[in-house]
């Protein structure tokens, strides 16, 4: 699913931070979730979703709607 749109080393590299049984660090991942689950409802809503670029930069652009939908 993410192939075409994240690097190869990218994808390997994330590939390889939990090859090892039991390494899925799921607080971690929950972690991002809340970041871009503002209102902490449990879902990513699609305002959320155009906030994305946001989580790594303020200054990032907001995403469109035809990017969101």
């Amino acid at each position: 699913a993410f192939a075409g749109v994240l690097a190869d080393a990218d994808i390997k590299a994330a590939l390889a931070g939990c090859a090892a049984a039991e390494s899925f660090n799921y607080k971690t991942f929950f972690k991002f979730f809340a970041i871009i689950d503002q209102d902490h409802s449990g879902f990513i809503e699609e305002e959320e979703l155009k906030l994305f670029l946001q989580t790594f930069s303020a200054g990032a652009r907001a995403l469109s709607d035809a990017e969101t939908k």
